[in-house]
Parts: structure tokens; sequence; C-alpha cells
């Protein structure tokens, strides 16, 4: 019994700057239900509610409910801007995008790429390192293929080029950009489609 009136006691101490009056206007203007249930699981907790009797209502484990409330009463709200603090990963505008195609129209080597042909791995790596966009591999699939272009798999390897100046390459790249690359000459080139 003693810890639960303790725990009513501490509960005055939290948040000392928020009233449960500021909490509910909080509450009623956000619109975000993650943030919302962590509004109501300060409101909880501002009325003395234990960590059992907040994470039933709020349905979350009594570990969930804990680390909201220490983060609450640590960062004072200053969490309540995390989904506008997350960015959107970047978009290529049309003048980036008519870039990109006249770019992947021609040799990689152009653009100081030791390689003779494009894969999306090597695209991927260009936007990066030309726009500062970072993309996913599935998302530069489907830009390729908006530009006009596919995957087609080469029949053969091609000797010309010294593997050991290759692996040099990947490696600079993995450590400097964080993207693997494949090595494998028998990785899919991107080629333009027939209209």
């Amino acid at each position: 019994m003693k810890s639960i009136s303790g725990w009513r006691k501490r509960a005055k101490k939290f948040l000392p700057s928020y009233s449960i009056k500021k909490l509910n206007k909080l509450f009623e203007k956000e619109k975000d239900p993650k943030l919302k249930l962590k509004i109501k699981t300060a409101i909880l907790r501002k009325k003395g509610k234990t960590l059992t009797e907040i994470s039933k209502e709020i349905s979350k484990t009594v570990s969930t409910t804990e680390v909201w409330l220490k983060e609450i009463e640590k960062n004072k709200f200053d969490f309540y801007g995390e989904h506008k603090k997350t960015k959107k990963r970047g978009k290529l505008s049309e003048k980036m995008l008519k870039e990109l195609n006249e770019t992947i129209s021609n040799s990689p080597r152009e653009v100081n790429f030791p390689f003779m042909f494009w894969t999306n791995r090597l695209v991927q790596l260009f936007i990066c390192k030309r726009f500062k966009i970072r993309y996913k591999i599935r998302n530069i699939e489907y830009i390729v293929k908006s530009l006009g272009f596919e995957l087609e798999k080469p029949k053969r390897k091609c000797p010309k080029y010294s593997m050991i100046e290759q692996r040099k390459f990947i490696k600079k790249i993995k450590q400097e950009y964080q993207i693997p690359l494949t090595k494998d000459f028998r990785t899919p080139i991107l080629v333009k489609k027939d209209k």
C-alpha cells in the first residue's frame, strides 16, 4: 500500500509545468494516434494511476508504459513533434529524373564509374552521390522502369577490365556510401526498352 501512495505522491511532481487541463487540450488537438496515446499516458500518470492501471487502460505492456513515461518526463514533450522530425526520403524532381535518364543512357564510365553497364545498384549509388538522396533498391527498380529501362542478363563475363581494380572500387564504395555493390558481371544490367 505504501508503494501505491508513494506513486500517487510522485505523480504531482510528474511534468510540473503541465496541468491535467493542459494535457487534455493537447490530447484533443493531436491527430497522430500514437502521440495521442502517449499524451493519454501522461494524463493518467498525472492523475496518480499506477503503471499497471495505466497499461491496462491504454492496452500496452507495463514495460512500454514505463518507457513512455520516462521519455515524456525526460523530454518534456520534445517528442511531441517526433513525427515532424522524421524526414521523408527525398524525391527526385523532374529535372533530376531527366539528368538521370541522360546519364544512364550513356556508359557509367562517363561519370567515373569503372563499369561497362548500369545496374540498379550502380544507379542507386549514382543517385546517392549526385543528388544526395538515398533510395532502397526496390524504389530504384521502379524509377528505372519509369524511365523506360529494363533489366537484362548479360550472356558472358567481360575479361577486358581488371578484377583487382573493380574490387578496390567496390570496397571504397561500400565504405564511403554503405551501399553494397555486386561484383559479378552476370548481374542483370539496364537496357533501354524498344518502343
